[in-house]
Formats: C-alpha cells, structure tokens, sequence
C-alpha cells in the first residue's frame, strides 16, 4: 500500500470518526431531553416516591413524618448526582473537542465550536427548565 493511500484511508478513518462524534452529539440532544424529561424532575421523583411510600407500605402519618426528610435527603443527593454527571458529560465532550479540533480544517473546527455551543445552550436550558438549579423542592 502506497503513503498516498495510507493517508486517504487514515483521513477517511479520521472523517467517519469526527462525523460519528458529531453525529452522537448532535443525537445526544435529543435523547438527553428524552431522558431529563423523564428522570430530571426532581420534585416529581420525591412526590411519586412519597407516593408509592405512603400506599404500598401502609405508612402511617408518623412514619411518614419520619421517611419524608429520609428521601427529601435522597432527592438532593438525586439533585446533585444528575448535575456532577452533566458536568462531567460536558468536560468530556469539550476534550473530545479540542482534541478533534487538531485534525480538523479551521472551517471544521468553527463548526464543531458552533455544535457544542448549541449543545451547551440546550444542556443549560433542559437543567433550568427541570428547576434543577433553582426552585428545588422549595429551597
């Protein structure tokens, strides 16, 4: 195999790389909505639990006063799980980034910019929209 073609199928290797990461982006997105819609609500989570609490195990209004902080605790810990992981999703695709960006033309690499900007904004959004960071259980 000649040094041309090694290079080509390198740069074509790379490319199927660098589409499938902004690819996965682009569709964790969605699929992250998906998700926080489903899992992000937080005061959802502890009302439901109270709920199942209260109903399956039969608890009375004492018990109840003494579980209720018990998950409330659990909901911020919850809370504050779901924020330390979208945190640390967010580093790693930035790393991924920067690191792609190498390879990348500088018209590539503003588009890649673009595409995590937008990601970001829509991280951001989902996470004040599901009062992650404000208006949590009253507090």
């Amino acid at each position: 195999m000649t040094m041309k073609a090694r290079v080509k199928n390198a740069l074509m290797i790379a490319a199927i790389f660098v589409a499938g990461v902004v690819t996965g982006s682009v569709n964790s997105i969605g699929v992250g909505q998906k998700m926080a819609e489903q899992r992000l609500s937080i005061d959802r989570f502890h009302s439901t639990l109270m709920g199942i609490l209260r109903s399956e195990l039969n608890l009375t209004a004492d018990q109840t006063a003494r579980v209720e902080p018990i998950v409330r605790q659990a909901c911020v810990q919850y809370r504050e799980l779901m924020l330390e992981t979208a945190n640390r999703v967010s580093a790693l695709v930035r790393s991924t980034n920067t690191r792609i960006e190498r390879e990348l033309t500088p018209a590539q690499a503003s588009r890649l910019r673009q595409l995590e900007l937008e990601r970001e904004r829509l991280a951001h959004e989902k996470l004040n929209a599901e009062s992650l960071e404000k208006g949590f259980l009253g507090d």
